[in-house]
C-alpha cells in the first residue's frame, strides 16, 4: 500500500460528517498491518471530534469485516473503539479503511505494580474469550496455530531446539468450543 497523504485523509474523514473541517492529521505510530491516523475535527456545530482511520490497503472486505466486528464487539462491551463507517471500495483515499472513535490511552504500560496490570490484561482476554461467537460476523478459523508459529519464530542455532519439537508434533484436531482469538494480544498493543 501506498502512503496516504494528511490532505486527502483530511478530506476523506470530514466527507463522513456534515460540514465538518479536518484540523489536524497525526499518523500514530506501530503495527505493520495498516497504516493508523488520528484526525482532529471541527464539527458542524463548532465542537471537536477525534476519530481514527485504520487504512488496510486494497481489501474491501477485510476493512468491511474489521467494522462487523469492532461493531459486535462493542455492542458486547469488549473495551473496543465504536466503529464509524467503512470505505471497501478505496473510493475516498487509495486504500480500504475503517474510521472509529479515537480512545484516549498510551500504548506504554502505566508505572506501578506489574502484577495488578497483568491482572488486567487477563480480564479483559477473559472478556474477549467469552463474547459468544454466535454474536461475531464471519471470521476465519483456527484451528491449529503450530503452522503458523514458524512465521514467527526467529532464525538462529538458539531456536532450532523449539522449532524441532514444534515439527514434531502431532495434529490434533480442535474439538474445544469455539472462541474468538485475539491473536496480537501483548501490552505494547493495548490502549491504557
Amino acid at each position: 500500500m501506498s502512503a496516504l497523504h494528511a490532505g486527502d485523509i483530511a478530506a476523506a474523514v470530514a466527507g463522513h460528517f456534515p460540514a465538518a473541517e479536518a484540523r489536524a492529521v497525526q499518523r500514530l505510530e506501530g503495527g505493520v498491518s495498516a497504516q493508523v491516523f488520528r484526525i482532529d475535527l471541527r464539527l458542524a456545530d463548532g465542537t471537536g471530534k477525534a476519530v481514527v482511520l485504520r487504512a488496510m490497503g486494497e481489501s474491501g472486505l477485510e476493512s468491511a469485516q474489521e467494522h462487523a466486528l469492532l461493531a459486535a464487539l462493542h455492542a458486547a462491551s469488549v473495551p473496543v473503539p465504536r466503529p464509524i463507517r467503512f470505505d471497501a471500495n478505496c473510493s475516498h483515499v487509495n486504500a480500504a479503511y475503517v474510521l472509529m472513535e479515537f480512545a484516549e490511552g498510551s500504548s506504554e504500560m502505566p508505572e506501578g505494580s506489574a502484577g495488578s496490570q497483568i491482572v488486567r490484561m487477563a480480564e479483559t482476554l477473559v472478556t474477549i474469550h467469552r463474547t459468544p461467537s454466535a454474536l461475531l460476523p464471519p471470521l476465519p478459523p483456527c484451528l491449529d496455530s503450530v503452522p503458523e508459529l514458524f512465521g514467527f519464530l526467529p532464525d538462529g542455532a538458539e531456536w532450532r531446539a523449539l522449532r524441532d519439537f514444534c515439527a514434531s508434533l502431532a495434529p490434533r484436531p480442535f474439538d474445544g468450543e469455539p472462541v474468538l482469538l485475539h491473536g496480537d494480544f501483548w501490552p505494547r498493543n493495548l490502549l491504557w
